[in-house]
């Protein structure tokens, strides 16, 4: 290269002016530079100039040296790089410097590697780390499907630390200084998921769930014998495998139990239906009429032929009803008592039950009372079957329905709107409507006139009967809850604005189940409604089951809390409610705990007995033995005193 003069340039301009000095590469970046290296070849400077020759250079000209360090000085400032850790690699961002033509990379310190204009880089051959640790979740055990997995809490040690740096090229082969070094490691990518299961833990056979090669997975083959299932899942890396530990998970569950007179039925989450107890009347679905659950090999009973999977379940007095996937309604046992109609079910040959002739509007729920049941329909109308001595089906007389061919499907019973929910009890019937009223008929304290004086729906022109007085003006009802077996039913009111709730019951109060701290009915004498509210001792209310004698609350804690007394002189709320009814006195206000030794989620309150579904999916009865319906196969009571209690669990598989 040959140094051309300009000597009368300033040194500054000389840069400008001089192109060919443009090519010269500071010395301290040779060694990283991936262009050939170059050389300058300078004029001689020894001899001194001519001052004739014009062509010599000024003696105020800077030397070569200087105006190359004046050039690199005025290089940019370098790129600022940050570097993300990602499962697919670790991801390079860096700003822009004006003027680049490109930039280059350096990992590790080995070579500057060309990436064009980009401003990020994703460095994709990092190394992963391995999997160390997995937490696997099995659903409860009372779902209806299968069971659901999935996995969480993946721990993983990252890959090895990589450093990087990043410069830029300008114009003219210059190179800014490179960017300050940073570090950073791979995460672990999970690559792969193989779901295993074993039906043994202590003798492991792990096998593959085919199909399950997810995060999550459904096993909806899980077996039917109700037997524990136990699963795994096999995280594979790009550089390892590591098998989780092991959770448990079951197929077959109780989602729902319901207590008849003195027979007991419960709903798998398989859609299947095992029943037990008093069976003179075939009211368990079995063809004949044989006690089952109090004799050692009567558990766990057969499932209940009903042609279908069921979707609900419903128990009353000698008689059980089931609401099928299907739509259709079925029935069994003694479907009215008192008459001389033949039973369904306690001879072979009878089950499944032909369905109920109801009309062609989708069922959307029973409510099942003592003596008689309703059918809530999708279009918001109901229809009631059954004995009717007190007018509860309202449909204006005392005449049974569902006894003679031709009386099904009933009239819809005229309430006045649309029905939202419906409760059957004792020789009464309730409904919630669309305009915020709840109207009771049938035998039915709360419209303010003595028990005998407050039927109605047993003669024409009672319906629909008057709305009862359940809210005050600041709130409204939400919900009417279950009682099969009760006289005193309850709503859920909620506050406007404030969306706070609150529980009104009301009816009969013998035995201090309302919990206002007095034995007196509500709802028999004007004025009386809504009244004072139930108390729910602070807590939050999940739903409300009442019975003859008895009211129970179940928190959103899972726990039960209730007011009153055992049924008939029987332990249906355990020991601690036996001696004396709890909620009749004014020191008695907060309901008291009702403990079966286990959280539960639902409840069912009987005549002789009372059963729960605790959150693993078992069933556990307490009350009066000698009839089977404890399914404990024999006759002892539980719940008399604490040497029985807690309830054992019910056999169901």
């Amino acid at each position: 290269m040959t140094l051309t003069r300009c000597s009368l340039l300033p040194a500054i301009a000389l840069l400008a002016a001089c192109s060919s000095v443009g090519d010269y590469i500071p010395p301290e970046q040779d060694a990283d530079q991936d262009s050939p290296d170059l050389s300058m070849q300078v004029a001689d400077m020894s001899t001194p100039p001519d001052p004739r020759d014009m062509s010599s250079p000024m003696q105020d000209m800077p030397s070569p040296s200087l105006d190359m360090t004046a050039q690199a000085d005025m290089r940019p400032m370098p790129p600022t790089l940050m570097a993300t850790p990602k499962e697919e690699g670790i991801e390079l961002v860096w700003s822009s410097v004006p003027g680049a033509e490109r930039y280059d990379i350096k990992i590790n310190g080995g070579d500057w590697q060309n990436v064009n204009q980009q401003t990020t880089y994703l460095d994709t051959q990092a190394p992963m780390g391995v999997a160390t640790a997995a937490t696997v979740m099995a659903s409860d055990a009372t779902r209806r499907q299968g069971v659901d997995l999935g996995v969480t809490d993946i721990s993983a040690e990252a890959g090895a630390l990589q450093t990087y740096e990043v410069r830029a090229h300008l114009p003219g082969a210059i190179t800014t200084e490179p960017s300050d070094p940073i570090t950073a490691a791979r995460r672990t990518l999970i690559t792969a998921y193989q779901w295993q299961y074993t039906n043994s833990i202590e003798a492991p056979s792990w096998q593959d769930l085919a199909g399950a090669t997810q995060e999550t997975a459904e096993d909806s083959g899980a077996r039917d014998s109700g037997a524990p299932r136990y699963y795994r899942v096999i995280l594979s890396s790009q550089d390892n495998s590591f098998e989780s530990e092991y959770d448990e998970g079951y197929k077959l569950a109780a989602i729902k139990v319901t207590t008849g007179g003195a027979h007991t039925c419960a709903l798998l989450n398989d859609g299947n239906v095992k029943c037990w107890g008093s069976n003179d009347v075939g009211q368990l679905g079995y063809g004949d009429t044989m006690t089952r659950g109090i004799t050692p090999g009567d558990m766990p009973t057969p499932n209940v032929n009903l042609g279908g999977k069921v979707k609900d379940l419903y128990a009353g007095n000698y008689r059980t009803c089931a609401l099928l996937e299907s739509g259709e309604v079925k029935c069994w046992g003694n479907l009215y008592e008192a008459t001389s109609a033949e039973p369904i079910g306690d001879d072979a040959g009878e089950m499944p039950p032909s369905a109920v002739e109801l009309g062609s509007m989708p069922v959307k729920e029973l409510a099942m009372g003592l003596s008689h049941q309703c059918a809530l329909f999708q279009g918001g109308t109901i229809k009631c079957w059954g004995l009717n001595s007190e007018g509860q089906l309202g449909l204006g007389d005392t005449e049974p329905r569902g006894l003679n061919s031709g009386d099904l499907p009933t009239p819809d019973v005229q309430v006045g709107a649309q029905v939202l929910a419906v409760q059957a009890g004792i020789g009464n019937t309730c409904v919630l409507l669309s305009d915020n009223t709840v109207r009771c008929w049938g035998a039915m304290i709360g419209h303010g006139s003595l028990l005998e004086n407050s039927t109605f729906g047993d003669e024409p022109g009672e319906m629909p009967p008057p709305p009862i007085q359940v809210s005050r003006p600041d709130t409204s009802p939400q919900r009417l809850f279950e009682g099969a077996s009760s006289s005193s039913p309850c709503v859920l009111n909620v506050y406007s604005p404030t969306g706070l709730e609150s529980i009104t019951c009301w009816g009969a109060n013998a035995s201090g189940q309302l919990g206002l701290g007095t034995k007196e009915n509500k709802g028999d004498s004007p004025n009386e409604m809504p009244g004072e509210r139930t108390s729910t001792g602070g807590k939050a209310i999940r739903e409300v089951y009442s019975t003859l004698g008895a009211i129970c609350l179940l928190t959103q804690m899972q726990q039960v809390f209730c007011y009153g007394t055992g049924n008939l002189g029987q332990p249906t709320l355990g020991p601690g409610f036996l001696a004396e009814p709890h909620g009749d006195e004014s020191s008695e206000k907060s309901p008291k705990l009702l403990d079966i030794g286990s959280p539960v989620q639902s409840l069912s309150l009987g005549v002789f007995q009372s059963c729960a579904v605790t959150t693993a999916g078992n069933v556990r009865c307490w009350g009066r033995g000698d009839t089977g319906a404890l399914g404990h196969e024999d006759s002892t009571s539980i719940g008399n005193d604490m040497t029985t209690w807690p309830p054992p669990d019910v056999k169901l598989w």
